[in-house]
């Protein structure tokens, strides 16, 4: 089994392909999402097809319960099991418990503002995948619940079509901040 690098990968196209994820996402599509995942899986950690499709299926549980359940046990069995299959497969070591339980803070801070800082929350999800600081990575963070905003904002208070064109700059600003901080990790 070969193991790929998590610092590997092209803001640009991770960016596009989860802005397109999203939009599956808030209209229900999950066919497309979990096509997009897949893709977005194999772009971002170099994983093969059936690795991507594994990652692909965990993932998408654990939204589909977090979303309809709101069952925080099931939806962070499923995120543990994301992440232990990603670590199988990364060169980095990395604690997959750790990261799971930050991912699920920060979906439960998106849905419930009032419960912490949405930024710090994405910020300690990374640090926690790249081994880093969150305060390393705070212009990741910043950029990415800009993203996040933008999308909530449109769809809750304004009742439109997100601008997703607005939304993907802000991912891509987002990932390329995350690649500059990581490229620069790895070099110490």
């Amino acid at each position: 089994m070969g193991r790929h690098s998590l610092r590997d990968f092209g803001p640009a196209r991770v960016a596009s392909l989860e802005a397109q994820m999203w939009k599956a996402y808030y209209r229900h599509d999950f066919f497309m999402l979990l096509e997009l995942l897949v893709a977005l899986f194999k772009e971002q950690f170099k994983v093969g097809t059936f690795t991507a499709w594994g990652l692909g299926y965990y993932s998408m549980q654990a939204a589909r319960h977090f979303r309809k359940t709101g069952d925080m046990q099931r939806t962070e069995q499923y995120l543990m099991r994301y992440y232990g299959l990603l670590q199988k497969h990364a060169a980095e070591k990395f604690d997959s418990m750790l990261a799971a339980k930050t991912e699920l803070e920060w979906w439960v801070i998106h849905r419930y503002p009032s419960r912490g800082s949405l930024p710090e929350a994405l910020a300690s999800n990374v640090a926690a995948l790249y081994s880093l600081p969150a305060s390393k990575l705070k212009a990741y963070a910043q950029e990415r619940a800009k993203a996040m905003e933008l999308r909530d904002t449109a769809a809750h208070t304004e009742k439109t079509e997100p601008n997703w064109n607005a939304i993907q700059k802000h991912l891509e600003k987002s990932y390329r901040s995350l690649l500059k901080t990581v490229a620069r990790s790895g070099r110490s």
